[in-house]
């Protein structure tokens, strides 16, 4: 971006997009539909056992095998409140891990997201039904 001195207008100057910067914004807008999709998901469609399908979709596009713990090993594992409040729900709850380790990776970034697909009480978080 160049400033002209002259008028104070400021002009971008035109860049050809190579095809590492066109994978980066494709994959991206994907990234973005689908978070979309899950999140405005009515809960009789997106339940624990569709968004675990899902994961695992995306974790074969990635190449990536997702760790999936459900029900009972929830509880074994040490994660408590969310077998206890899954107990409630139809399907079984699931806690659902995708890790990327890129070779010669030398820092380590963790992003974490909690996905609710049952009402937890108090608030309907996800009030669409169809």
């Amino acid at each position: 971006m160049s400033k002209s001195s002259d008028t104070g207008e400021v002009s971008v100057e035109e860049k050809q997009l190579n095809s590492a910067d066109l994978d980066l914004l494709q994959n991206a807008a994907f990234a973005i539909r689908n978070t979309a999709k899950i999140i405005d998901a009515p809960p009789n469609e997106m339940h624990t056992d569709q968004f675990v399908v899902e994961a695992m979709e995306i974790g074969k596009k990635l190449g990536i095998v997702p760790t999936v713990i459900r029900d009972e090993e929830l509880r074994d594992q040490g994660f408590g409140g969310i077998y206890s409040v899954g107990q409630a729900s139809v399907h079984p709850p699931a806690l659902v891990i995708l890790s990327h380790k890129p070779p010669g990776a030398t820092k380590t970034v963790a992003w974490v997201g909690k996905g609710i697909v049952y009402d937890t009480g108090g608030l309907s978080i996800k009030s669409k039904v169809i």
